[in-house]
């Protein structure tokens, strides 16, 4: 059988990992576990607005066994309305009893959405056998191309831990050779490719006309 790679994203603002919350009755949000590490972001310089939604990829699970599935759905946490500082977000309203549960194991990346963006999620998927290779786009973001038709490539950006981009091409590259079962996914905040250096989708470069009416 053959599978395919799938790159899901949205034009969105990467906020990083968070702290596991005490409650679901609480408003904010802090990332002060991972101020040492990689992934950490300093909010107080990411450009948010109040209004901006804050979100996660809650992972989904099958409606008969409830095993957790490969695919996942973006859920809001709730909307800025304080300013940042660099290790906390106040939303709008209590994050709730089901992100609690969400978070509590932590390492589970948010980013930030505008109003107008909402709707904006892109899907790509490709074949794994027309996956072509690999380069280093910086020292935290990683291409990878795959041939869409004979002698159209398309680009897909994933972000990588910074200074770690060999790393995570040989995890992607050992990921579409020894594929044992299901697609590998990537979205905004991370894949199921068990790897804990590829973040996410950074954006995909694609040679499919943006307006094919």
């Amino acid at each position: 059988m053959k599978y395919n790679a799938v790159f899901i994203y949205r034009n969105v603002i990467a906020l990083g990992p968070v702290n596991p919350f005490a409650t679901g009755s609480i408003a904010t949000i802090d990332n002060t576990n991972y101020t040492e590490r990689p992934e950490y972001v300093d909010w107080s310089t990411a450009k948010l607005k109040r209004g901006d939604n804050i979100y996660y990829n809650k992972l989904d699970r099958d409606s008969v066994t409830g095993e957790l599935l490969n695919t996942s759905t973006p859920t809001s946490m709730g909307a800025l309305n304080t300013e940042p500082t660099a290790t906390r977000l106040t939303v709008n309203a209590n994050v709730g009893d089901d992100v609690y549960r969400d978070f509590l194991k932590g390492n589970v990346n948010v980013y930030a959405v505008r109003r107008r963006n909402l709707t904006g999620r892109c899907v790509y998927s490709y074949p794994v056998d027309r996956y072509v290779g690999a380069c280093d786009f910086s020292d935290s973001i990683i291409s990878l191309f795959f041939e869409r038709t004979s002698g159209l490539i398309d680009e897909v950006r994933l972000n990588v831990e910074k200074n770690a981009v060999s790393s995570a091409i040989l995890k992607v590259n050992a990921a579409f050779t020894n594929i044992i079962k299901g697609d590998c996914v990537f979205d905004e905040t991370g894949n199921n490719i068990k790897s804990n250096v590829v973040y996410g989708v950074n954006k995909v470069i694609s040679t499919i006309p943006a307006n094919r009416n």
